[in-house]
């Protein structure tokens, strides 16, 4: 499962109709986030689709589960910067 589908999971238990698509625009792609519930309805526009998720996370989630939402995504993509990040190289001693 992907972040941004983990956050469209949770939007979704959250009783809100969620949807996106992507657009070409002379500065380049454009994701376009959509979320409604009781006649509200919420736009989100950014370069990833992540971003845009996270933000309509932020946004329309309660503080509390905001929280957790943002703690659990933070966890995940440090993990995975942990697991693509080059290995340390050791310096060698020359005397």
């Amino acid at each position: 499962m992907k972040y941004w589908e983990s956050a469209a999971d949770k939007l979704s238990a959250a009783r809100l109709v969620v949807g996106y698509c992507s657009a070409v625009t002379r500065d380049g792609w454009r994701w376009i986030v959509d979320a409604h519930r009781e006649g509200r309805r919420y736009i989100v526009h950014s370069d990833e689709l992540l971003s845009a998720f996270l933000e309509l996370e932020a946004t329309l989630l309660p503080g509390e589960q905001q929280i957790e939402a943002l703690t659990a995504t933070v966890r995940k993509v440090s993990e995975r910067v942990e697991l693509s990040a080059p290995a340390p190289q050791m310096a060698a001693n020359e005397d």
